[in-house]
């Protein structure tokens, strides 16, 4: 039985559009796994189905072709297979330059794509289904999205390049530094991170931080104890972060049995060719 998850960088001129490529495929019949939060995604669905669930009881159908809000909390994917999905990362750039609205509105939601940027996967769709190879999928997006001529010069990355440095800076950054830097007040700051990134900076800190944490972790690189007291207040602190934006405690994230979840960390793989922030997570 085959589960892989294969990444692919963007080239350099997409690094602020696409965090990175990737195809999923699995010939089981089904399966129950978790999804750690990450930013928003647009996925293609080339065989398969399935639904995403949080925990809250909250269930998302994963459309054929979805635009996937900013995760703030992990989830489950349920599936019906044989799955084959093709996808990419939208960043803080990407989901401004492609989506184009607030992304505090479509946090944690799975919208069908073909109603909120049509006219974006109106042309790639049937390329992407006709595609055999994850870099035909890659190439079919890169000239797909040439075509959209889209004016980034609309899109803050001034901004967005700011606020994703100093998430990658350290595990547990200043916010009064980050205002300071960006030379805004702080409602500015606040609204502006919550249409870009979906939530205020507290919010978006404590995700990257566990984010970074648990990809420290599962890499090889110290165990759970090495970071706890670092960017944590104590261990229930740090157990209950990764619990929300991971889905499951410290101690687990090295040998987890959550397949789907293991894999995911294998984006840092990609360092060099992708932003730190993405390889860091």
């Amino acid at each position: 039985m085959s589960f892989e998850l294969r990444y692919l960088a963007p080239p350099r001129a997409m690094v602020d559009i696409v965090s990175a490529f990737y195809l999923f495929e699995s010939d089981e019949e089904s399966f129950d796994e978790i999804e750690r939060a990450d930013v928003a995604q647009l996925r293609i669905v080339i065989a398969g189905s399935g639904d995403v669930v949080f925990k809250d009881g909250k269930q998302e159908r994963i459309h054929p072709v979805s635009v996937c809000g900013p995760r703030m909390v992990a989830s489950r994917v349920v599936a019906r297979g044989p799955v084959k999905v093709f996808g990419c990362g939208l960043p803080a750039g990407g989901w401004a330059g492609i989506v184009g609205t607030d992304a505090s509105q479509f946090v944690n939601r799975i919208e069908d794509a073909n109603g909120l940027i049509s006219s974006y996967v109106h042309a790639l769709t049937p390329r992407i289904l006709a595609a055999a190879t994850i870099e035909e999928m890659a190439a079919a997006f890169e000239e797909n999205h040439a075509a959209q001529d889209i004016d980034m010069r609309e899109v803050p990355l001034w901004f967005i390049r700011q606020v994703d440095d100093w998430l990658a800076s350290e595990l547990n950054p200043s916010i009064e530094k980050l205002v300071s830097d960006l030379g805004l007040g702080r409602s500015k700051v606040e609204s502006m991170m919550k249409t870009h990134y979906g939530a205020p900076p507290r919010t978006i800190l404590r995700k990257y931080r566990a984010l970074r944490t648990a990809n420290l972790i599962a890499n090889g690189h110290g165990d759970w104890q090495d970071y706890a007291a670092e960017a944590y207040a104590d261990q229930s602190h740090f157990i209950r972060d990764m619990r929300t934006f991971v889905g499951i405690t410290p101690a687990a994230i090295r040998n987890t049995p959550h397949r789907l979840l293991g894999l995911t960390f294998g984006r840092r793989e990609l360092e060099g060719e992708i932003t730190p922030l993405s390889a860091q997570t």
